[in-house]
């Protein structure tokens, strides 16, 4: 069999899945429309992005209209970029007043940065207690190749618009006035990061003690409870147990990527794609590089 007509017979397998999965997503959230205590279980795995935020809304959206009464946030990940953590963080937020939908997250292996973040927006917060969590902070991520560039011969010519177009190019040292303007930036998104923290977990941390300690570092998941950054230390079943408490009977129903996600994930290298948004520049992030 030739190298074409297997991808051939490859993608028509992935088109009648795709439609196999759209079909059972269909009669499944008709079926969801029942009377019942219903909570969706949602992932937020990995980096943190337009197109991942874009398929974590719809979910949610999804959840909601088909009558669930609470949604429990399975997060796995190290943050992502700023304005969709903020926009996540954000829309929970404006859902639990406005449809009085309660929200539980578990963190995993790790909840750090943006994903700590959005985290913040929910009723109920667990981790395990080896957990990685935390990184308050903001980091616009650069490259410095000009002492390499000088040993090759290597210049770059810009035809730019103002002074700061190419400002944030790794073929050109910042300025003293770039690096204030960039750091003015980061510290302006930072307090709205410490802001939120704040307000959400009003009561159970002080702001001087959430100064002494939201500086990027990250907490272990016993750390955390004990600064009182979470609820509780534990794993989706304290999740599943608090949504319990509150309804009783519950129907947990695990969410599904869109059938175009589901090929795209199979067809696909995320992580070179997650290396390519976060070089990126000049994105800023609300993210945790563990290997730094």
């Amino acid at each position: 069999m030739k190298k074409n007509e297997r991808k051939m017979i490859l993608f028509s397998i992935l088109i009648i899945v795709s439609i196999l999965l759209t079909v059972f997503r269909v009669g499944y959230y008709n079926y969801s429309k029942s009377a019942g205590n219903k909570v969706a279980i949602i992932d937020i795995t990995g980096t943190i992005n337009f197109a991942s935020e874009t398929e974590i809304l719809k979910k949610i959206e999804t959840s909601i209209n088909n009558g669930f009464k609470g949604i429990l946030i399975k997060i796995n990940s190290p943050g992502g970029t700023v304005g969709s953590s903020q926009s996540l963080y954000n829309y929970i937020k404006e859902v639990r007043t406005k449809n009085n939908i309660i929200f539980g997250c578990s963190i995993g292996d790790i909840g750090a940065s943006g994903a700590f973040y959005i985290a913040m927006a929910c009723d109920y917060i667990v981790a395990n207690p080896g957990s990685i969590l935390g990184s308050i902070g903001v980091i616009i991520p650069g490259w410095d190749f000009t002492e390499i560039a000088k040993k090759l011969g290597i210049k770059q010519v810009n035809i730019k618009s103002g002074e700061m177009k190419d400002s944030l190019s790794p073929f050109k040292e910042l300025t003293p006035s770039e690096k204030k303007y960039y750091q003015e930036l980061v510290l302006k998104s930072y307090q709205m990061f410490f802001d939120d923290v704040l307000a959400s977990r009003s009561g159970k941390i002080t702001k001087e003690k959430l100064k002494e300690i939201a500086d990027g570092r990250v907490f272990l998941g016993i750390q955390a409870k004990e600064l009182g950054l979470i609820d509780e230390v534990g794993n989706i079943n304290t999740v599943k147990n608090y949504f319990r408490g509150i309804f009783g009977e519950v129907d947990f129903v695990e969410t599904e990527s869109s059938q175009m996600e589901f090929i795209k994930k199979l067809i696909s290298n995320s992580s070179n794609i997650d290396f390519i948004n976060y070089i990126n520049l000049p994105l800023y992030y609300y993210f945790y590089r563990g290997e730094n």
